[in-house]
């Protein structure tokens, strides 16, 4: 995948107070964005947690989004990095279309896990959710997490989210447990 195609998700990380105006900008300049957030419930009270606290998921080519960056008020919007490969992480817009699927559900079995605790040594096969609800079509290792058999999606190192209880008969087989 060229490192400037359009379909490839970058991260960006920023001062987590400046969420919402940070939002407001990209919004305002169109540049598709997902920050994932969960809600808690306290006596009674809802509030919305950002999930990865002065993070956000951009989608666009390298370039529109370089722009972007420096427009921004100093430089407060900076790349995520690979450890690897030392240039800006990025993700295939399936995956991410996946993760934003499952995340996006306002779902008492979704739950989003510390990708370097919970399952870091734990895989399983790749599935399809086949079954009509929310998650169908949804692509990810299917899990026992909790007690509850899951599909697992992970964006690399960063976060990871699992869907409520899913049956064995509700997905399809894609390949086996990796390892």
């Amino acid at each position: 995948m060229s490192h400037s195609d359009a379909t490839c998700w970058y991260v960006l990380r920023f001062p987590s107070q400046d969420f919402q105006k940070i939002i407001l900008y990209l919004n305002q300049n169109g540049v598709n964005q997902f920050a994932p957030v969960k809600f808690d419930e306290v006596d009674g009270a809802v509030t919305r947690v950002q999930v990865l606290p002065g993070h956000v998921f951009v989608q666009g080519p390298l370039e529109r989004l370089d722009e972007i960056k420096r427009e921004y008020d100093g430089d407060k919007l900076k790349y995520v990095m690979d450890a690897k490969t030392g240039r800006q992480l990025q993700f295939d817009n399936q995956l991410v279309q996946n993760f934003i699927k499952v995340a996006k559900q306002h779902h008492e079995g979704i739950s989003f896990l510390d990708s370097r605790r919970e399952i870091n040594v734990k895989h399983g096969p790749m599935v399809r959710v086949v079954a009509d609800g929310p998650f169908k079509d949804v692509v990810g290792e299917y899990l026992r997490v909790r007690s509850n058999r899951c599909v697992v999606v992970r964006l690399g190192g960063l976060v990871t989210v699992a869907t409520g209880f899913v049956k064995p008969d509700e997905v399809a087989e894609l390949s086996p447990a990796r390892k």
